[in-house]
């Protein structure tokens, strides 16, 4: 948290000029920029009557007053990532050694979702490294902690074989929908029967898709 106090300011006005001072003054330490972000959004800062501007919302604030949008996400995400940390026991000199950087900070932002238990391990071992902490030492603790999810790998079908399939499996689909109206009409006969299981069997279709 920068010298000045929340309170030293007065009312939501003075708080919006705090941190959008925050944000001018911290560039480098990048997670109090998100911290100040998170708080002009929690508490809408950025409407008309606290920040004397015409904002539509908090995006349109983020792209007139800062210019990005998508980094604000990620400046919010490590202000988490610093937080978390932080109440385990990490201190401010050994966050920026395991995250000098935005990008380095956004590879270990897996570690927000740890347990507290989980957390405090990663810490502590992380800490345990003295000077020789850094992104590397922290990014295989946290592997160890907390693998990274392995991608799937992809068994899409090229164009021309997805199209044949689909052709295939909709000609399958088409035969099958052929039989069972027939069989209704064959039990039934009644059109009005027969419409009424086609609107009932065409729910239950749609139903299973949005599932």
């Amino acid at each position: 948290m920068d010298e000045n106090t929340i309170d030293e300011v007065s009312g939501e006005a003075g708080s919006f000029r705090h941190w959008e001072g925050v944000i001018r003054s911290h560039e480098a330490d990048f997670w109090k920029v998100g911290e100040a972000l998170i708080n002009i959004r929690v508490n809408e800062l950025w409407r008309e009557e606290h920040s004397g501007k015409q904002y539509t919302s908090w995006e349109d604030y983020i792209e007139k007053a800062w210019g990005y949008v998508s980094r604000a996400k990620q400046l919010m995400q490590t202000a988490k990532l610093h937080t978390k940390l932080a109440e385990a026991g990490m201190s401010d000199d050994e966050f920026r050694r395991i995250a000098p950087n935005e990008a380095q900070a956004k590879k270990l932002s897996r570690a927000v979702s740890l347990s507290k238990e989980q957390t405090k391990k990663f810490v502590e071992s992380v800490s345990g490294k003295g000077d020789d902490v850094d992104f590397a030492a922290a990014a295989k603790t946290l592997n160890e902690i907390k693998p990274q999810k392995v991608k799937p790998v992809s068994t899409e079908l090229p164009p021309k074989e997805r199209t044949k399939a689909m052709i295939t499996a909709l000609d399958k689909a088409r035969a099958s929908f052929n039989s069972k109206v027939e069989a209704v009409f064959e039990e039934f006969g009644d059109p009005e029967t027969v419409d009424t299981w086609l609107r009932k069997f065409a729910e239950d279709i749609f139903r299973q898709l949005s599932k």
